[in-house]
């Protein structure tokens, strides 16, 4: 069961099972004298999310970006607003903890250089000993 919004999923998801995969954050540290943070962090997935991230990836550089009018070679250049205001509006971020907010704060900066969509779109897939069956 998802921390935030947890009446929505209670609504939607026929199965309340506990998380398979949650970002851990890993180290941080702060330079204040170079106004730097620096946040390393895992972010794994399940192996359907992160077949379905790698997918959309694709079809983005692909049929769904030339659909959608997207320059070619630019493409994820050109969502950043979007993606901007998709993360910030799943979960209001003074709902979030400090954790969870250094997280969503992560995504922002990664969405906002994407010349290389790899920090943005990679995903630590769970090993075969994390996964979670379903009963």
């Amino acid at each position: 069961m998802p921390t935030y919004q947890r009446d929505v999923y209670h609504r939607t998801l026929p199965l309340h099972l506990p998380p398979a995969a949650t970002p851990t954050i890993e180290h941080t540290e702060l330079s204040s004298r170079h106004r730097r943070l620096d946040l390393h962090h895992t972010w794994p997935t399940g192996p359907g999310r992160h077949t379905a991230l790698t997918r959309l990836l694709d079809r983005i550089t692909t049929d769904l970006g030339d659909a959608a009018g997207l320059p070619r070679g630019r493409q994820l250049h050109a969502l950043r607003s979007f993606l901007t205001l998709r993360i910030l509006g799943v979960i209001p971020p003074h709902l979030l903890n400090s954790s969870d907010l250094l997280l969503l704060v992560a995504k922002l900066a990664q969405a906002q250089h994407l010349t290389d969509p790899t920090p943005f779109t990679h995903t630590d897939p769970l090993s075969d000993l994390a996964t979670v069956e379903n009963p």
